[in-house]
Parts: structure tokens; sequence; C-alpha cells
């Protein structure tokens, strides 16, 4: 918060460091062409929706890039691939860069020592 700084190991630096961390774990896909490599992590390849944010409800891409990233991004972007009628040019493309595991979350120690870990269940 303004006016107080945050320490290692005190409540305000761990919220900040799980709030940065849980942006890595959404998971971003985009309708790409077929032969962008696995890694690629550009953006500017997706092909952008011609209806924007303004597309049906069951293939809408949840930005203005063109990317869907919600829990069923990948069964939207999945959805507006079948409607396209070059399909076969492109595949939906999970960007590595994104996405993860809960259990990536760090290990924290307390100012007093403690150590404690999130554990997912």
């Amino acid at each position: 918060p303004p006016g107080r700084e945050a320490y290692p190991g005190d409540v305000f630096y761990l919220h900040s460091r799980l709030l940065e961390r849980s942006v890595k774990l959404r998971e971003e896909f985009g309708i790409v062409p077929k032969d962008t490599p696995a890694e690629s992590r550009d953006r500017s390849l997706a092909r952008k929706h011609p209806q924007g944010l303004e597309a049906p409800a069951e293939h809408r891409p949840d930005d203005v890039h063109g990317l869907f990233h919600r829990p069923h991004g990948k069964e939207k972007a999945e959805a507006w691939l079948a409607t396209l009628d070059d399909k076969d040019k492109y595949k939906v493309h999970r960007y590595p860069d994104t996405g993860g595991s809960m259990t990536a979350l760090p290990i924290i120690e307390t100012l007093e020592g403690e150590v404690s870990a999130y554990i997912p269940t």
C-alpha cells in the first residue's frame, strides 16, 4: 500500500508476488497459421475475429487482439476454428509463455522463520 514498504516475508510483499505469478497461470490461445512453430510467442500471428468483441458468445475472443484466455478459451477457439472456410490452414495455438501450475507458486518463509506452501487440493 502507499506509504508502506513491503519487505520480503511480510504479507504485502507476498500478496504482490502471488498476484504477479497468478497472471502467468492464465493460458492464452490463438488461431494461427498451421506452420507456426509450437514455441512461437508472437501474438501478432493470431487471426482476429472479424466481429471482434461483438462476435457470438460461443466463439467470442477475450480481448481485442483475438486471443482466447478465459476458463473455456481453448473450447471457444476450437469452436471458431470449426466455422472458418479455410480451417485447414489454421490451428489452435497455446502460447508457451502462458499457463502453468499452481504448484509452481513459491514456498513462503515468514520473518519468524516459519515456512508454508500453497498446496492445491
